[in-house]
């Protein structure tokens, strides 16, 4: 996962952008979802297998990075970084809450594609050149994420 993301620059207020941004925090598969559910997941398996354990922090504590960035963006852009999307509030339904490690990791993988989707549909619609560079490197670290959670799958 990359240590330091690019920063936004030139950021004039758009409801546009800012709802755009607000879809990828808080989408069935966006950065919320996928935070809680490795955090989760890190705790659940962190006694059994410490370094899948502590594979799964760094990706909750990376997607809490985001989803802090993302957050202070939207408001950056003039949107309210409420747990609304376009039509629906976030809720806990969507937490991947599997106790089974396989079960979860495909879920995972499946969601995380989802989110590099949501992204590379983000990063078509907004017009802020550094917020689409800050769009594609996190949807590039969420590729890497993919790859990582099938090599988890295959060695077990």
């Amino acid at each position: 996962m990359t240590e330091k993301y690019p920063i936004v620059t030139d950021v004039v207020p758009s409801q546009n952008t800012a709802m755009i941004l607000r879809n990828l925090l808080f989408s069935p598969d966006g950065i919320l979802t996928s935070h809680l559910s490795f955090m989760y997941q890190s705790w659940l398996n962190s006694v059994n297998d410490k370094a899948f354990g502590n594979y799964l922090k760094q990706v909750s504590d990376n997607d809490g990075a985001i989803l802090d960035a993302l957050g202070n963006l939207t408001v950056a852009f003039g949107g309210d970084p409420n747990f609304r999307t376009t039509g629906r509030n976030w809720s806990t339904q969507y937490l991947l809450l599997q106790r089974n490690r396989n079960q979860f990791l495909k879920s995972a993988m499946q969601q995380q594609l989802k989110s590099i989707a949501e992204f590379d549909n983000a990063i078509g619609k907004v017009e802020n050149e550094s917020l689409k560079k800050l769009l594609t490197t996190i949807r590039d670290d969420k590729r890497n994420i993919v790859r990582d959670l099938n090599s988890f799958l295959q060695t077990k």
